[in-house]
């Protein structure tokens, strides 16, 4: 209802006051209004009275202020007095970063009293029934309201007061009038008192009494509004009488802070005697009808003991269930003190304690503490220590890891799997689903999905969710519930899919003496019956097929292997279309059960090192972000894979800067100019998460005995992807001789790299890039060589060869052997002039 900000006693509030006057079970709570920073013209200037919307200023309510976890009042919790200088808020709660539900069965972090106010709604709630569990009956909504006021902790200014009302609402409190019998309820006729005698025993730091009762309603713009005006006084042992704590309500915001004192309260229908250290003995309570023209008014009057000693460890108190590393706030309720608190935890039942901090103010009643990140799989006990007063948690509470990335796997009419991520730690998840009330446990299982049959998704919808739990029986939250949708894939009874072929994985080179690959590929059962002696094909060229069978069984999503006897004769050069498929028997899906690639035979150029190659001769490709659809064609036997089928996009031939400010060379390695060329991978125009793969000429390392490979890479930019440099011998690839991955800085960087294992050999090296996500990832690599490190010699003067020879003065030394302690280099020109003359140590 958006009536107004301070609207007064609206027609609204009187029609909620009737309610609850003439039906005394029900009880209204209202949030106060996120309006604490304004000016709603109560006389006091901003953040005096702003209390929003008219039906909450009603007196039978109760209106709630919103407060953080550390139990801060928000500055957008609105603040009394309303427009007749009653108090409201009444009490405050928790309503800052509340993790919530939201519409489409969605939840997400929200702030305000509207988030306080249900939490006070659902505290009345369990006093209510905790009343009908010790009484029989339900109680009356004044006594109620009474008992969950009287027991809140006081916070602001001592006693009552326009930003916190009576303070934070404390469950535990709460419980202590109901099991304890400290109430009582009558009715007073104007002119009346009632005189109650309660026994308050000796070593208390304080006692409150409290009378409420639900007045009767008002005229609409009443001011003030209270009706029935009741008075409370409480005369102790020696006599001495006291009276209820009143506000000042001028409009002025000095006085409205102010704190509470004793006095006759003639605008609200809740009334509050506090007595500090109060002695021992029988105290009598007058309640008198000071003016009760609708009477005889019904009345509620409860009473609560402070302890002088008290310490308590309210949270956590066992049973909680946390994720390792969350932090939790721990609470606890002590009377007031000038000693500090400590405070530790135990993984171990209290053998060993760690200690979270030892000295915590004394004016605190909350800590935030983060969880350990090795306490996952573990049970723990929170223990606060003041003096000689001990108190811990009850029982233990638990410490696990939430399943992730629940999901449906498949739904049919009559069944559906459920997936998750597993849990480091855990043995066993449990299974939930949502019945008629709750989320009810319904299976356990070991493993990372769980089938739910006999069901009938077409007409309902199914609400699952899972926890995890090791052997210790530590367990965690349920993860966040997913709902079934009939429109998920579902799976057929009969139904094996050709995963892959996972050889042939050419190209293959005519120096690669491979002449018969082997075909091997991955099928799996993605039906839900077992299946065994699955048939499978191969033809080369639409040839005579040749056959092999699975033999061993596969259940649901498992996968094999199936190799065939015979191979393929790929030994002249061309390209081979090879095509695989199954054939089991029942199988009622056969979108799944072909594969083809195309496998090509080349007839590459045989290079020996001394071996260079720096991109020179290349004619420059097109640098448009078009992804795979430009081809670059090189020479010199580099080679780009076949785009869509190989890879996805091409080397490119560059010189200068790439096309994208932020990444990219400005210039190649060799010769280091800007009309030098390279090769890069642009990742612009959707063209990232793609990868490009070069392959260099056969190299055959016969004559070097320990060959080494060098060349130089440039990976600048913020989101750039991964090189990786894998080499073909003996039939095989040996991935990653060299990788690198993300940002390199905005140098070319030289890699170095030992080939001597791979001496008399043939190899083939391949350069595999891959962009990441966004544009800023062009990579380049330049200067290839293989050259050649024998064991040390001594020597004076000798030759070496420069690659490139001419060149512009940028230039690489490749002497065939090693080199070692100080070394003399002069370099001439091509008509004898000596142009450079240089020392270099320890080259």
């Amino acid at each position: 209802y958006a009536d107004g900000c301070n609207a007064g006693y609206s027609s609204l509030a009187a029609t909620l006051d009737e309610q609850i006057y003439n039906m005394p079970l029900l009880m209204h709570v209202f949030s106060a209004g996120n309006n604490g920073t304004q000016d709603c013209n109560y006389g006091a200037g901003a953040g005096w009275g702003n209390i929003t919307g008219g039906h909450k200023h009603s007196k039978n309510s109760i209106a709630a202020g919103n407060l953080d976890n550390l139990d801060n009042l928000a500055s957008s919790s609105s603040r009394g007095p309303v427009l007749d200088g009653r108090l409201k808020p009444e009490v405050c709660a928790g309503g800052t970063s509340v993790y919530s539900t939201i519409d489409n069965h969605n939840y997400d972090t929200k702030s305000g009293t509207s988030m306080s106010c249900p939490g006070v709604a659902g505290a009345l709630a369990m006093l209510s029934e905790a009343y009908r569990d010790y009484h029989g009956t339900l109680p009356h909504s004044s006594l109620l309201k009474a008992m969950i006021m009287n027991t809140a902790d006081d916070l602001g200014n001592t006693g009552p007061d326009f930003k916190f009302g009576y303070g934070r609402i404390n469950g535990r409190k709460m419980l202590q009038p109901v099991s304890l019998q400290q109430f009582m309820t009558d009715s007073v006729a104007s002119g009346q008192t009632k005189v109650h005698q309660v026994f308050i025993p000796g070593g208390l730091q304080q006692a409150r009494l409290m009378i409420c009762w639900n007045d009767y309603p008002a005229a609409e713009a009443a001011s003030p509004a209270l009706i029935n005006d009741l008075d409370l006084s409480v005369q102790s042992p020696n006599g001495t009488t006291h009276l209820p704590l009143v506000l000042n309500s001028s409009p002025d915001p000095a006085l409205l802070n102010l704190p509470a004192i004793s006095g006759a309260d003639h605008l609200n229908n809740h009334e509050q005697v506090v007595l500090d250290f109060p002695q021992s003995g029988n105290y009598q309570v007058q309640i008198s009808g000071f003016d009760v023209p609708f009477g005889p008014q019904h009345y509620s009057l409860t009473w609560f003991f402070e302890e002088l000693k008290e310490l308590v460890l309210t949270y956590p108190n066992g049973g909680e269930t946390h994720s390792p590393g969350e932090s939790i706030t721990i609470r606890w309720d002590a009377a007031a003190d000038t000693q500090s608190f400590a405070l530790s935890f135990t993984a171990d039942s209290g053998q060993t304690w760690t200690s979270i901090n030892p000295s915590v103010s004394p004016q605190l009643r909350n800590l935030n503490f983060q969880l350990p990140a090795s306490s996952n799989g573990k049970k723990l006990k929170v223990k606060i220590e003041r003096g000689f007063s001990v108190d811990q948690s009850d029982a233990s509470f638990h410490v696990m890891n939430i399943p992730q990335d629940l999901s449906f796997y498949w739904i049919c009419q009559d069944s559906l799997m459920l997936r998750w991520d597993t849990v480091s730690g855990a043995n066993a998840y449990d299974i939930f689903l949502l019945g008629n009330k709750y989320m009810d446990s319904i299976a356990t299982t070991q493993a990372d999905s769980f089938i739910l049959r006999n069901i009938n998704a077409v007409n309902e919808h199914y609400w699952l969710s899972v926890r995890a739990r090791n052997q210790d029986g530590v367990y965690s939250r349920r993860a966040i519930a997913v709902q079934s949708d009939i429109s998920a894939f579902c799976p057929l009874t009969y139904d094996v899919a050709l995963n892959e072929i996972e050889s042939p994985a050419g190209p293959y080179f005519t120096c690669m003496n491979i002449s018969q690959p082997e075909v091997r590929i991955s099928i799996r059962n993605i039906g839900l019956r077992d299946v065994s002696q699955i048939p499978v094909f191969y033809s080369i060229d639409n040839g005579s097929p040749l056959s092999a069978s699975f033999t061993d069984t596969l259940s649901f999503t498992e996968t094999g292997i199936v190799s065939f006897a015979t191979n393929p004769n790929i030994s002249t050069p061309g390209s081979y279309s090879l095509k695989v498929w199954s054939a089991m028997p029942g199988d009622l899906n056969h979108d799944n059960d072909t594969l083809e690639m195309l496998i090509r035979m080349i007839q590459h150029d045989v290079v020996s090192p001394a071996w260079t190659e720096n991109m020179e001769s290349f004619s420059l490709c097109q640098t448009a972000a078009d992804c795979g659809v430009s081809v670059c064609t090189l020479t010199n036997g580099m080679m780009n894979a076949i785009n869509g089928e190989e890879d996805d996009t091409d080397w490119r031939v560059n010189s200068g800067n790439t096309p994208t400010s932020g990444t990219g060379p400005s210039q190649d390695y060799l010769p280091g100019t800007v009309n030098g060329k390279y090769l890069y991978l642009e990742a612009s125009g959707n063209c990232d998460q793609q990868e490009g793969v070069l392959y260099t000429p056969c190299i055959d390392l016969g004559t070097f005995p320990s060959p080494r490979l060098t060349f130089s890479y440039h990976m600048s930019g913020a989101n750039m992807g991964s090189l990786n440099v894998e080499l073909f011998v003996n039939g095989n690839w040996i991935n990653s001789i060299f990788f690198r991955n993300g940002d390199q800085g905005t140098n070319w960087e030289t890699a170095n790299i030992s080939l001597s294992a791979y001496s008399g050999q043939t190899i083939v090296l391949r350069f595999r890039g891959r962009t990441n996500i966004g544009e800023l990832g062009d990579m380049a690599i330049d200067g290839i060589m293989i050259g050649n490190v024998s064991g040390e010699k001594e020597f004076q003067k000798t030759s070496l060869r420069i690659i490139p020879n001419p060149n512009s003065g940028h230039f690489n030394l490749l002497p065939s052997f090693d080199i070692s302690g100080k070394v003399e280099i002069e370099v001439f020109t091509s008509d004898g002039k000596c142009i450079l003359t240089q020392n270099i140590k320890d080259l």
